[in-house]
């Protein structure tokens, strides 16, 4: 052992008080069964004990895994979630054209995934979360998915481009980390399928740039259907600065 001051093991040193005052805090005085003479030991070495205590008594019930029963446990319930949201996807209730039909069988996917009593292991899954989406759509799912899945910018973008039947997968970003949200790629991915989203959730350097604001235009024509675009318009012209609103609707009028 590498020493910066004489020995500890030195007979002038019977206990902690004995050492240098700078070398005390490493030490913690002991008592030995069967002795009356004080002694101390390393501080880590009390430590390993009481670990290897605890370890002990964890190890006196054998076979009782404890955390691994738990994931073996969770295992067969992702399995069997995942079965389940499967048949609900080839179901034809879900395929239905009637909205009742289709909203009974969303249920079922809901009370599978999140009146388990995984719910939380469910959510930080990426096979669920998967299904899940396809089934509820980006605006139930996005939010309630783990801290860990909304950090991931890979698998966030994967979901933003899943095929869902709500069409508007990209309509919650704003459930992300702000980080997240306002990630360029993220954006776009979301412009996709919910442009005025997408668009709210750019810095406000990037809502008041033309090329964006024009290629946020572009998503609006292709995604919302003829009634619903001067909405989607408004919306947008009210998150851009107010000057430069004012100067396109202008132009727009000496344009008639």
């Amino acid at each position: 052992m590498k020493e910066s001051f004489p020995n500890p093991s030195n007979e002038q040193y019977k206990e902690v008080a004995d050492l240098p005052e700078e070398q005390r805090e490493k030490y913690v005085d002991i008592k030995t069964e069967g002795s009356t003479e004080p002694g101390f030991v390393e501080k880590s070495a009390v430590e390993n004990d009481k670990k290897a205590t605890i370890a002990a008594r964890f190890m006196r019930v054998p076979g009782e895994y404890i955390l691994h029963n738990e994931a073996e446990k969770f295992d067969g319930e992702r399995d069997k979630t995942l079965k389940e949201l499967d048949k609900i996807i080839e179901s034809p209730d879900f395929k239905s054209n009637d909205f009742k039909t289709y909203m009974e069988v969303t249920l079922d996917a809901e009370n599978a995934v999140e009146f388990s009593p995984f719910k939380k292991e469910l959510c930080d899954s990426e096979e669920v979360m998967r299904k899940y989406i396809k089934i509820k759509g980006g605006g139930t799912v996005m939010h309630k998915m783990s801290d860990r899945l909304k950090n991931d910018k890979s698998f966030i973008i994967e979901l933003l481009n899943t095929d869902v039947r709500s069409g508007e997968v990209g309509a919650e970003i704003g459930w992300l980390p702000d980080n997240m949200r306002s990630d360029p790629d993220i954006i776009m991915a979301a412009m996709k399928t919910a442009p005025v989203e997408a668009f709210s959730c750019a810095p406000d350097a990037k809502r008041n740039d033309l090329d964006f604001i024009s290629t946020t235009l572009d998503a609006i024509e292709r995604v919302y259907k003829p009634d619903m675009r001067l909405a989607a318009m408004n919306s947008l012209l009210g998150m851009i600065d107010p000057a430069l609103a004012k100067d396109i609707l202008e132009k727009r009028d000496l344009a008639k």
